[in-house]
């Protein structure tokens, strides 16, 4: 029922969003995977403007406990599921934290060496990312800020080679990457993983660009040149004010 009602809407919908992109000043995508579907399905160019981090939440230790770390939503599309197999084949230490309604089948396939941590937030969360030996992200992102929160962290990243994740994992500096979203793939990139070979200072680092600040001169600058280029009119209290814009994209 549903598919037939959406399927009746579709022809509409389509219109009404062709119609509408065209009334579009300026574009922003996350990454480059989305500037290219931009480009692919509005024909349109768009500046890239990664969502912002809060780095001051996660800062690196003096070590770590050797366990890798899976944080994310549990769904089946994420496929945490090659996670869990490839550690226990493995027989790696796995930390999974969050919950979903894959929960109970991740449950039931893991292995000795995995434990569940549940949901976890504030600090919690920041002591799993500093102490952990990586992160590992098998969900394919538009952008993906779990993995910054784990470089702001000092700590390295192992992610399939798809999505936004190609932006911000720089394979022999802030981690490495693996090919296909299956665990044949991700054991092949473990099994060779060395969670000592990279620096956390310079992982954090790589980090830093991302931070609140930025985001909100990019949105600030962004905001400047699209009205200096269409002309557009000053708004009758003034012109205008493009920091005050910044906040409300940073607080969305």
């Amino acid at each position: 029922l549903q598919r037939a009602v959406v399927s009746a809407f579709l022809p509409s919908l389509r219109t009404y969003d062709a119609v509408s992109s065209q009334r579009v000043d300026s574009w922003v995508a996350t990454s480059r995977v989305v500037q290219q579907r931009i480009r692919k399905i509005y024909r349109r160019q768009s500046a890239i403007i990664p969502p912002p981090v809060a780095l001051e939440e996660f800062s690196p230790s003096d070590g770590h406990d050797g366990y890798y770390l899976l944080l994310m939503r549990l769904v089946a599309w994420k496929r945490a599921d090659i996670v869990v197999q490839a550690c226990n084949e493995l027989k790696l230490p796995l930390v999974v934290a969050g919950d979903g309604r894959d929960l109970g089948r991740l449950r039931a396939m893991a292995g000795p060496t995995v434990r569940f941590a549940g949901r976890v937030d504030g600090a919690r969360k920041a002591e799993l990312f500093a102490r952990c030996a990586a992160l590992i992200l098998p969900a394919i992102e538009d952008f993906g800020i779990t993995p910054l929160e784990a470089m702001a962290s000092g700590r390295p990243v192992i992610a399939v080679g798809q999505g936004g994740a190609l932006d911000t994992v720089i394979p022999g500096v802030t981690g490495e990457t693996f090919p296909e979203q299956t665990a044949e793939s991700l054991i092949a990139t473990l099994a060779g993983f060395d969670p000592d070979a990279y620096d956390p200072v310079l992982i954090r680092r790589s980090a830093e660009p991302y931070g609140s600040a930025n985001f909100r001169r990019r949105i600030a600058a962004l905001m400047a040149e699209t009205v200096a280029r269409e002309g557009l009119p000053a708004e009758p209290a003034g012109p205008v004010d493009t920091d005050a814009f910044a906040s409300e994209a940073l607080s969305f």
